[in-house]
């Protein structure tokens, strides 16, 4: 039936089966603003507990930004994923969690450094 369809035809029956995608879709952002609230956590941790450790010599451009990054990348990949397959939404937060994982570790790296 769909091979007789004229192509505006076509593209009506396929946005008609929208619901049906979108369960994987919102599976897929929940699924990661659970794995990225690991790099938030540990974020607004250091930014409680760096101050008190180190005293005035606290390099507070670094926690903020720590704290800020997953949220970007979160919502960055959220966007970015708007439209596209589920598979193709998994790629882009894994890409920013890695990116959030990777800055948090960067950060606890090189907070001794400034402190040098």
């Amino acid at each position: 039936m769909s091979e007789s369809m004229a192509p505006e035809e076509q593209s009506a029956v396929d946005q008609d089966a929208g619901p049906e995608r979108r369960g994987p879709v919102w599976v897929v952002a929940i699924v990661f603003a659970i794995l990225f609230a690991g790099p938030l956590f540990w974020a607004v941790s250091d930014l409680i507990e760096f101050p008190a450790a180190v005293g005035g010599r606290t390099p507070w451009w670094l926690l903020i930004f720590a704290v800020i990054a997953p949220v970007v990348l979160y919502v960055a990949a959220l966007l970015l994923g708007r439209g596209r397959t589920p598979v193709m939404r998994t790629v882009l937060f894994g890409a920013g969690l890695g990116a959030a994982s990777a800055l948090t570790l960067s950060g606890i790296a090189i907070a001794p450094l400034l402190l040098a």
